[in-house]
């Protein structure tokens, strides 16, 4: 009766464990397949997903990383990653040493393909089918031109010039690092204020400039250690006191003030 018993609850250990590997696996390859399920489709994930289901998420995930200075997604994924290479060492050393049957190990494999399915649906869930909307020159009705390298190199240094003649003006630490002497509220004000003016006086090349520009600050974000406001705020005066010649949709700059990239319409990397 006893061997009957332990029969019976490893055949169903055994059907738990490939019921999850199987799921798991589907969840997977679902996740690989949406760029294909969704091909040709822009204009519904525009109307639908983009403009509509998004729109709580965004919220709820700006207010959520904005109560703290780093990326949340980079914490998440490096916590992933370090804690499934951890389990997984630490079941290996446990089978090598006969503390657990091959079984237990199958088991957290699938449990890990499990879990990966569903972390890989909920990015697309969550952000990651922004990918298939419609392209932004598409949205705005742009007219694309080919541009020749020589414009582009001698774009990006006057954009290089003005931005190093701007950055001597602003406010420094004692370690060099920018620190505005204003409170957060003001900067973003001033944000407002300076989308709002170029886009009254001008109609050409913003978008260009605000995506590089957007790019920029990322990048003293992340390497310097600024925070979102303090990048924002040196965006401002960048568009203002550079002379930017153009301004973007009032549309595109709601997005900025509520925590989305003007340009791009994706969360604000924090």
């Amino acid at each position: 009766m006893t061997k009957r018993k332990t029969k019976n609850k490893t055949q169903s250990g055994a059907a738990e464990i490939l019921l999850r590997a199987c799921f798991g696996a589907g969840l997977i390859l679902l996740g690989l397949n949406w760029p294909r399920l969704l091909a040709g489709k822009s204009e519904w994930m525009e109307q639908h997903y983009s403009e509509g289901i998004y729109l709580p998420i965004r919220r709820a995930i700006s207010a959520l990383t904005s109560l703290v200075p780093f990326s949340i997604a980079e914490f998440l994924l490096y916590f992933l990653v370090l804690g499934v290479s951890a389990l997984l060492l630490v079941r290996l050393i446990q089978l090598v040493l006969c503390k657990i049957k091959l079984s237990r190990l199958i088991s957290t494999l699938a449990s890990i393909l499990l879990a990966g399915g569903i972390v890989l649906n909920l990015f697309y869930a969550t952000w990651g089918f922004n990918y298939f909307r419609e392209p932004l020159a598409q949205r705005m009705e742009l007219t694309i031109e080919t541009r020749s390298v020589d414009e582009l190199e001698a774009f990006v240094l006057k954009t290089a010039i003005e931005a190093r003649t701007l950055r001597e003006t602003l406010h420094e630490d004692e370690n060099g690092v920018f620190a505005p002497e204003e409170r957060k509220g003001k900067l973003f004000q001033t944000l407002t204020q300076a989308y709002n003016l170029i886009h009254k006086e001008n109609q050409t090349d913003f978008l260009v400039e605000r995506a590089i520009l957007a790019g920029h600050f990322r990048y003293l974000h992340r390497a310097h250690g600024r925070t979102k406001c303090e990048c924002r705020s040196a965006a401002a005066a960048s568009l203002s006191g550079c002379g930017a010649r153009d301004g973007a949709s009032n549309r595109y700059c709601e997005r900025e003030r509520s925590g989305v990239d003007g340009v791009f319409g994706v969360p604000v990397v924090r």
